[in-house]
């Protein structure tokens, strides 16, 4: 992982699901940052009281309020990688 990301992102699995998706844990420590940047670089399509939808370019991002993203509709994790550091960076 390049070291911008490794300031806010803990891990990124494939998460095991049909198609490609992706969790992202976020780190405790800037999670409240990545959570902001997220907010005001995507467009909300639904908000929760757990979890907040958003669209950023192709991509899904289910956003919980622990922390963890859900990526979808992305190729590879390299392509998660890059979504990240456009919208942290």
């Amino acid at each position: 992982m390049n070291e911008g990301l490794d300031r806010f992102v803990k891990a990124i699995e494939r998460a095991c699901a049909e198609g490609n998706e992706y969790v992202v844990i976020l780190k405790l420590k800037g999670s409240e940052e990545a959570m902001e940047k997220l907010l005001s670089k995507g467009k909300v399509l639904k908000k929760l009281p757990s979890m907040i939808l958003l669209r950023y370019g192709d991509a899904e991002i289910s956003v919980s309020i622990g922390g963890k993203l859900l990526v979808k509709n992305v190729k590879s994790e390299e392509e998660v990688k890059e979504l990240l550091s456009k919208i942290l960076f």
